[in-house]
């Protein structure tokens, strides 16, 4: 995979230079440079750009091994995290099934309630009895989440604050279906309205909060990892 574009495609999307980028991290624009034009692919600095462009699923998914290597299974890259080993726990953390429906611009989808598959459970689901993933069907919060990546969800889990990314899920308007469900980022909750927002395309959306059904924290990369 080659991570070069897909930064730079983040990076334009937040509307900064690569002098902004590299000022946010505390490296040299040169370094970002080098890196988005593919001049070198095992930078140290790798893994602190993607995280502030909002690609750490990439550092999950072993996407900064190289094209051309050809590691032992679950071989890790010297100076990188051990991206390809098992992430923690069993294999018990149920994969909740969806289906396409409403708005492609608004990236709603439906949960079926069917359990689709059981995924490996990481570190900082270790006994969440009600946690679990979904697998995303839309791209409308790319780069943070891109479509076919799972995400990471607990009932149980702390209630979302402001700025947080959320999976918001309403009540159905016909009786015995699935209601839309939503993964944005949480910009107000008030008793009447909630407002949320998107990055693909940029778009605020505002739900009647009497509509909604749940809305769970969604669990960075970062957390689910423990670090």
């Amino acid at each position: 995979m080659e991570l070069g574009p897909l930064i730079k495609d983040a990076r334009n999307a937040l509307g900064w230079s690569q002098a902004e980028l590299a000022r946010r991290i505390g490296v040299s624009q040169v370094a970002i440079k080098k890196i988005e034009d593919g001049q070198t692919r095992r930078s140290k600095h790798l893994t602190s750009v993607l995280a502030a462009v909002g690609l750490k699923h990439l550092i999950l998914d072993g996407a900064l091994m190289a094209a051309d290597d050809e590691p032992e299974p679950n071989a890790a890259i010297a100076g990188q995290p051990e991206l390809l080993k098992p992430l923690g726990g069993a294999r018990d953390l149920p994969v909740m099934g969806t289906a396409v429906g409403g708005s492609e611009e608004d990236g709603d989808f439906r949960l079926n309630g069917d359990v689709l598959e059981r995924t490996t459970r990481p570190p900082a689901l270790a006994g969440r009895k009600r946690a679990f993933a979904v697998n995303l069907i839309t791209n409308s919060m790319y780069p943070l989440y891109r479509a076919g990546k799972k995400i990471y969800a607990d009932e149980d889990g702390r209630r979302p604050e402001i700025g947080d990314e959320v999976l918001l899920e309403l009540y159905s308007e016909e009786d015995g279906e699935p209601g839309p469900v939503y993964v944005k980022t949480l910009v107000s909750r008030g008793a009447k309205t909630i407002v949320v927002s998107q990055y693909n395309p940029p778009k605020e959306l505002r739900f009647d909060a009497m509509r909604v059904k749940q809305m769970l924290r969604i669990i960075p990369y970062d957390e689910l990892l423990g670090v």
